[in-house]
């Protein structure tokens, strides 16, 4: 469903239809509500973390994976897709100077209508406030954990889908940056070239 909702977003906005993010949203939000429902169907409702105390069921548990993932998606990667795919169909039209001056801070230029301009610096709070959480949550069930069993797997499981969360994120947000900072390199090539048909005529 990831990469459907990707693709609408794509398709939509560049065709210039607005609604490409709020589309791949729906579908990434449907993907989790659909998802939840049915590990009401498939996970028992009692706790199979051996634990020091009452574990919770094993349903809240995968729901709360899903809360992680959905956030990658709804934080990470389709607010900056969709601003990186929407300011591409702005350079095509020529739209050159305003989206420099939008990267670099102008005071006077403003997102293209139907954009939200997703600040790296916003992402990179976010990104910490997650990664907080998610230590703290890490940490907390380790000090609860028992080591008898198959404590061993499950704790390396454990790492292994928190590692997976962290390369998410910070994947995204390396491709974001890189993509901002492709643009103004396109930008400042474009004014030259303008530069250079105005000293010709």
């Amino acid at each position: 469903m990831r990469e459907a909702a990707v693709w609408c977003d794509w398709r939509l906005t560049s065709r210039g239809n607005p609604l490409g993010l709020a589309v791949a949203m729906t579908a990434i939000v449907l993907a989790a509500i659909a998802l939840y429902a049915a590990s009401y169907l498939v996970l028992p409702a009692h706790g199979i973390t051996r634990l020091t105390d009452t574990a919770a069921p094993a349903r809240v548990a995968y729901q709360k994976d899903l809360i992680y993932h959905l956030a990658v998606m709804l934080f990470f990667c389709l607010p900056t897709l969709h601003f990186v795919l929407g300011l591409q169909r702005e350079l095509a039209a020529g739209k050159h100077r305003g989206i420099f001056g939008l990267l670099t801070g102008d005071r006077q230029s403003v997102p293209p209508r139907g954009l939200m301009f997703p600040r790296v610096w916003l992402l990179v709070s976010i990104a910490a406030i997650f990664f907080v959480y998610s230590m703290y949550a890490h940490f907390n069930l380790m000090s609860k954990l028992r080591t008898d069993g198959y404590y061993v797997v499950f704790v390396t499981l454990l790492q292994i889908r928190l590692l997976i969360f962290y390369i998410l994120m910070v994947r995204c947000l390396y491709w974001y940056s890189g993509q901002l900072n492709e643009i103004k390199r396109e930008c400042l090539i474009a004014e030259r070239f303008d530069r250079a048909e105005a000293s010709w005529s």
